[in-house]
């Protein structure tokens, strides 16, 4: 059944002032051809981001194959949490599913079958909350599985549903009431993914900008899982002074693309890798023990790390 030849998935494309990097990400569009193309760009902030808002608008504009194409330009800078809501809204508005890319996160040919095949085949499973593009395993397998479901959503790019997107809680108005009850505890048996993951909603209650971490809450609370293809096929290259919430010295986080093999072995349950989850937060917490220490002890000046 899912051998078949299926159509690119409809793409939004969510850009700002990086025309580099948005270029890079857009090539990889054009390849895939999607029949449906949201381009939705923030609004500068001073006159000189001006020039590269419109930059960027001129190289997502270019768009040299037949397609339905809707573009959502903004006059004035809306930020990073009203911005990416609302392209989301406004995409999900169109269709009732498709695959999400921001301006550094550059994708493999690869993702574009993936997405359409998990698009197709979880439509109607509650259960699953999104595809991720990215995989942060680092080569460590515990099956020849093409993908493991994870309690972790990665925004670099990933693929969802409209369902999805009703059972995000922008605000986290349950939130007050799961922390005080300790639910977060009862949740991860590993006592390393419960430090972290405490961390991360706080912060995201806290910091309306943290979306990565009000996705987690999302997945938490409704008990989901996010397919994650055992190959990276998303590449995140935004790790610069102009990020805005990371440097270079999260480049870390930047994997290489590889190729993922069709057709796809489907695990043969619907089930979490908790295996796979508490090997990424140990790795993960481990790289932001080295950034905390290079930050405090001042060697990332040494190392030109930022």
């Amino acid at each position: 059944m899912y051998n078949k030849k299926l159509e690119t998935p409809a793409v939004l494309l969510i850009s700002f002032n990086r025309p580099e990097m948005v270029k890079k990400v857009f090539n990889e569009i054009r390849k895939a051809r999607p029949k449906r193309l949201f381009l939705f760009s923030d609004g500068p902030r001073n006159s000189d981001e001006a020039k590269r808002v419109m930059k960027v608008r001129e190289i997502i504009s270019n768009v040299d194959w037949l397609c339905e194409i809707k573009k959502k330009f903004s006059k004035k800078n809306l930020g990073i949490r009203k911005g990416n809501i609302e392209a989301m809204n406004w995409f999900l508005d169109n269709v009732e599913e498709g695959v999400v890319f921001e301006e550094d996160s550059i994708p493999s040919q690869d993702f574009f079958r993936f997405s359409a095949e998990m698009l197709e085949k979880y439509r109607y499973d509650e259960r699953i909350m999104q595809i991720n593009g990215c995989n942060f395993q680092r080569g460590f397998k515990i099956n020849d599985y093409s993908y493991y479901f994870s309690v972790y959503p990665y925004t670099y790019g990933w693929g969802f549903w409209k369902r999805s997107r009703k059972k995000f809680d922008d605000n986290m108005t349950k939130y007050p009431e799961i922390k005080k009850a300790g639910y977060i505890s009862n949740f991860f048996r590993s006592w390393i993914e419960r430090i972290y993951v405490k961390r991360i909603l706080n912060e995201a209650y806290t910091n309306p900008t943290a979306i990565d971490g009000r996705w987690l809450f999302a997945s938490i609370i409704n008990n989901g899982l996010c397919i994650t293809p055992n190959e990276n096929l998303v590449k995140n290259i935004g790790f610069d002074k102009n990020s805005a919430h990371t440097g270079e010295i999260d480049s870390y986080l930047s994997v290489e693309t590889k190729k993922l093999n069709f057709p796809l072995k489907h695990p043969p349950m619907v089930m979490r890798d908790c295996i796979a989850d508490e090997r990424y937060i140990k790795w993960l917490m481990l790289k932001k023990l080295r950034k905390y220490f290079l930050l405090r002890t001042g060697l990332h000046r040494i190392f030109k790390i930022i």
